[in-house]
């Protein structure tokens, strides 16, 4: 009866098999006790709110958290596709670990994996090592940082208001030339944006600004309609700040 379950195993549950050590399975009780102590969950079924929910604790290992996200998205009904499985699971990475990552994509849970651990060694090996209390600050280095916060938050709000990009810097000059910011890279593609954000809301993960024109709220069938503003200015997908937030 062993040998007939564990021809059934596949994916992880098989890889599961596979890393057990040579004769550590003696009967099917045994074998029966190891598969529930590894794979029971309570819950029978899994959301996507649940998937969601599931973030990277500190201290977790990348690979231990993959393992499990992985684990748990096998018993979700909704059937997600694996890029929409990778990219939710990329999003609940630490912080310092998923801003390693950068551009970079995985197209297979091996590929998360191998590209994780490599922004997790990153992110230890920059960790700092003096605590925060001990930072040295003069009156003027605080002074300019307030400064530049000030700036900073001027320019957020108005950007805020519409969602689009700031306007191009022009250089100072005799030939007046155009400086142009490189163009923002995201872990996920334009046509993404839409499902990624319905999830997030599912989940109570995004939090929408409040709406700036009370008339245009729900007009979903302009072509121009944002679903993050609530306002006929810009698609959804080429909306910069919810793709900041996401």
């Amino acid at each position: 009866m062993a040998r007939l379950f564990i021809g059934t195993l596949k994916g992880v549950a098989f890889d599961w098999f596979r890393s057990l050590l040579p004769g550590s399975i003696n009967s099917w009780i045994n074998l029966e006790t190891l598969f529930l102590s590894r794979f029971y969950e309570d819950d029978t079924e899994v959301t996507e709110n649940k998937l969601l929910s599931i973030v990277q604790k500190k201290g977790e290992s990348i690979r231990d958290y993959i393992e499990q996200f992985r684990n748990l998205s096998l018993m979700c009904p909704a059937g997600m596709p694996l890029p929409m499985l990778l990219q939710t699971c990329r999003h609940n990475f630490l912080d310092q670990v998923e801003i390693r990552m950068g551009a970079v994509k995985a197209h297979t849970w091996k590929e998360l994996v191998e590209q994780a651990e490599i922004a997790e060694k990153s992110a230890k090996k920059f960790e700092p090592s003096t605590p925060k209390g001990k930072w040295d600050m003069n009156s003027k280095g605080r002074s300019e940082m307030a400064q530049s916060s000030q700036v900073k938050g001027k320019e957020t709000m108005s950007v805020e208001l519409s969602g689009e990009a700031p306007p191009k810097i022009e250089k100072s000059g005799s030939n007046n030339q155009e400086f142009k910011l490189p163009p923002k890279q995201y872990s996920f593609k334009d046509e993404h944006v839409v499902t990624i954000f319905h999830l997030l809301q599912k989940g109570n993960k995004l939090k929408l600004p409040e709406a700036r024109r009370p008339n245009e709220v729900g007009r979903t069938n302009d072509p121009n309609y944002c679903l993050f503003h609530r306002m006929v200015h810009h698609l959804t997908n080429k909306c910069f700040v919810l793709k900041d937030k996401i």
